[in-house]
């Protein structure tokens, strides 16, 4: 029988805690998790990028290069990625062509093998600049696009709406013609179904060759079976991370897809050693602990249906939760959530993805707490 290698990428030092915990595990958490990941087996550890280096300096007093350079001190065997955000980087505003190289050039020394590189607009002219820097490194370029829908909520195969399959597809054929190594789908938001998945992977198979990697964010509650679909349809690759930091608006856990698909009776495999995950869990179980209070639970619900409407990224919403409570009007949460989709229509429908999420959260916050609009 034929089986079908699926690659993982663990997000545990990466979106797992900017999902749950606002960012904030610290080097002494990451210092302990770090060695035992790297026996794990995964193809990739997402470990650097997104909001860790604003967190690193802001919150943490830690130096973001720093962090870097331990974790591949920690983390000799596998392979190192980040999330850039195009011109922004790690930042929120466009940088200019030489500041953008040097950090793609320095990141690469420190340590970085693959950049998943991604534009809040899927814009690929926002993304050229980057995408040469990185090749001139010759490291892996990950070109990615942030998956998002229309008013319907589903992907559209005919209308008029944005995103429909074709705008994906054309999409993804740009990005080959760019240089990507491979193609990230990016699901911040929890927001692509299982059947729409299998659609989605099914056509880019057909309509290009590179790897097709799968992240998504479990908050809607679909994020595993969708991986399941995606499997099926040939994806060559999925996030996941350790349990006690899965689920919720995070990635699904890896655990339950390793006894799903990578059974000895399954047509797919993974160099996985389950033993080191559990190994693993014991000292998340221990850490978490320190971290209790950037998790904001505003229900008991595990899963968060209403993301279907609002659309908040998993990465942003614990963050939106603490700084409301910090201001005490997390009690305003639920108007802000329905503002959110208000404000976006406003701007033309954007994927809400950073920094556009930001910037559709910050003017949601300031239209329910003020008047909507009032200028300051």
């Amino acid at each position: 029988m034929t089986t079908k290698l699926i690659k993982i990428t663990d997000t545990t030092l990466r979106d797992a805690h900017q999902s749950l915990f606002a960012t904030r595990f610290n080097n002494s958490t990451i210092s302990k998790l770090a060695p035992v990941l790297d026996k794990v087996g995964y193809d990739v550890l997402e470990v650097w990028g997104g909001a860790t280096f604003d967190s690193c300096i802001r919150y943490l007093n830690e130096d973001p290069w720093d962090r870097l350079k331990m974790i591949k001190r920690l983390v000799p065997n596998t392979n190192l990625s980040m999330l850039i955000r195009g011109a922004n980087l790690v930042g929120y505003r466009h940088y200019s062509e030489e500041i953008i190289n040097e950090f793609v050039s320095v990141s690469a020394d420190f340590g970085i093998d693959i950049f998943r590189l991604f534009d809040a607009l899927n814009d690929p002219d926002n993304l050229e600049t980057t995408s040469k820097a990185i090749k001139s490194k010759n490291k892996h370029l990950q070109l990615t696009i942030c998956y998002s829908t229309g008013e319907s909520g589903k992907l559209e195969t005919k209308s008029t709406e944005i995103y429909t399959l074709n705008y994906y597809i054309n999409l993804a054929k740009t990005f080959v013609t760019m240089g990507a190594d491979s193609l990230c789908i990016k699901d911040m938001a929890g927001l692509l179904s299982p059947y729409d998945a299998y659609m989605l992977i099914t056509e880019l198979k057909n309509n290009i060759s590179i790897p097709i990697q799968l992240h998504n964010h479990y908050t809607s509650g679909m994020a595993s079976m969708t991986q399941l679909k995606a499997i099926e349809a040939g994806v060559d690759g999925v996030d996941t991370c350790i349990s006690t930091v899965a689920q919720k608006t995070s990635q699904p856990a890896i655990e339950p897809l390793l006894k799903t698909f990578i059974s000895n009776n399954s047509t797919y495999k993974s160099n996985i050693d389950f033993e080191q995950i559990t190994k693993i869990e014991k000292i998340l179980e221990e850490e978490v602990k320190k971290y209790t209070s950037y998790s904001i639970n505003t229900k008991f619900s595990n899963i968060d249906s209403g993301v279907l409407i609002h659309q908040i990224p998993g990465g942003m919403i614990s963050n939106l939760t603490s700084q409301l409570n910090e201001n005490n009007n997390l009690n305003k949460l639920p108007q802000v959530l329905n503002e959110i989709p208000k404000v976006r229509k406003d701007l033309g429908m954007p994927p809400l993805v950073t920094p556009i999420s930001q910037m559709v959260g910050a003017q949601a916050v300031s239209n329910v707490i003020t008047k909507r609009y009032e200028s300051f």
